[in-house]
């Protein structure tokens, strides 16, 4: 079940849980490796995202983010439970250094629909002094 291992891997990586973590990550490739990962690469792109990010690995996090954002919808939930995973991406492009990627993830998600989050995110920003790109 992706949506269930994508928040295992959340609740591992704030617990700090590197070993149930490295196991989650293992599981999660052997399935897509047997081709029974229903979701696709989009799961393990983003366990090892989260892995990464409680790591303190952020471009890591951020490239593996990169890749799985067009697919996010495949690991089921609604938007507002996939928000996480996009602010996800935010942070760990601002943490990277790659904050016009940030940015740009902020601004995309809010034409999509009005997201209170995206406003707040690229408040930030423009407040680090990034400046604000239209």
């Amino acid at each position: 079940m992706p949506f269930v291992n994508a928040h295992l891997a959340m609740a591992y990586a704030a617990a700090a849980d590197d070993a149930s973590l490295s196991r989650l990550e293992r599981g999660v490739a052997t399935l897509l490796d047997d081709g029974a990962q229903t979701s696709g690469p989009v799961i393990s792109l983003v366990c090892e995202a989260i892995a990464a990010y409680g790591r303190g690995q952020h471009e890591t996090a951020r490239e593996r983010m990169g890749r799985a954002m067009s697919d996010l919808e495949r690991l089921g939930g609604s938007h507002a439970q996939r928000d996480v995973f996009i602010d996800l991406a935010i942070s760990a492009a601002v943490h990277a250094g790659a904050r016009d990627e940030a940015e740009c993830i902020a601004r995309e998600r809010s034409t999509r629909r009005a997201s209170h989050l995206d406003a707040d995110w690229l408040a930030r920003l423009v407040a680090q002094g990034h400046g604000s790109r239209s």
